[in-house]
């Protein structure tokens, strides 16, 4: 009885071997490494792909200097300055102010640029319908180019939306919110990128800078919160 079951598992084995060698045994073995390779490929990518990250709410205080050189696109935006103007354009105009330098500014339905200037001024460069100057209101059924320039002592922008906000020299402090638990980071002339960012700009009369909103991953130096 043994001596069959030896014989059969060579007969087995010689079978095998035969397929090896010959053109169509090649070919099948050739299906079934190409099935194997698909299928290992396939469990490979399941395992990599990553599950997409969740917004989660994000708040960034920061000295001015941190943002000296941001600018951010904005659409439909509120935007609202105190301290004193540089320079007010409406179209090809420019105004002039004689009882002061120092004004209130509010731009409703923003559509253009915010930036953070190198000198500590900010700039709005937009299409707008409605700007307000203290008591002065420039409205029109149709969008106006605006532009404004002040060295402000508070401001507001809201919303703000980014892909992508980098800083290569940020001071200040930055919480991640959680539905348990808050992680903290603090930063010192570092670097900071945030992803996704949907929220608002403010500057207080402290003259620190707040960011605040949702963010899907934020990295810094020593941390990186997703």
């Amino acid at each position: 009885m043994h001596w069959k079951v030896l014989l059969a598992a060579m007969l087995i084995i010689a079978i095998c071997g035969l397929l090896l060698v010959t053109p169509i045994g090649q070919k099948y073995t050739e299906n079934i490494r190409a099935l194997l390779t698909k299928n290992v490929g396939a469990l490979t990518s399941v395992i990599l792909r990553q599950k997409p990250s969740s917004p989660f709410t994000i708040y960034l205080s920061a000295s001015k200097e941190s943002f000296y050189g941001q600018n951010f696109k904005v659409t439909n935006a509120s935007v609202s300055i105190t301290g004193d103007y540089q320079s007010i354009k409406v179209g090809d105009q420019s105004l002039t102010l004689k009882s002061s330098k120092k004004v209130n500014a509010n731009v409703q339905n923003t559509n253009g640029v915010f930036e953070m200037l190198g000198n500590g001024n900010v700039r709005v460069s937009a299409n707008s319908d409605y700007l307000e100057i203290d008591d002065y209101i420039f409205s029109s059924g149709k969008l106006m180019k605006i532009e404004v320039e002040m060295a402000p002592s508070t401001f507001s922008v809201n919303p703000i939306i980014a892909d992508k906000i980098t800083f290569s020299s940020v001071t200040g402090e930055i919480k991640r919110l959680g539905e348990t638990n808050i992680n903290t980071a603090s930063m010192s002339s570092s670097n900071l990128e945030i992803k996704s960012f949907s929220g608002y700009l403010k500057m207080e009369d402290t003259g620190n800078i707040l960011l605040h909103g949702l963010s899907s991953s934020v990295k810094g130096d020593t941390f990186n919160f997703v």
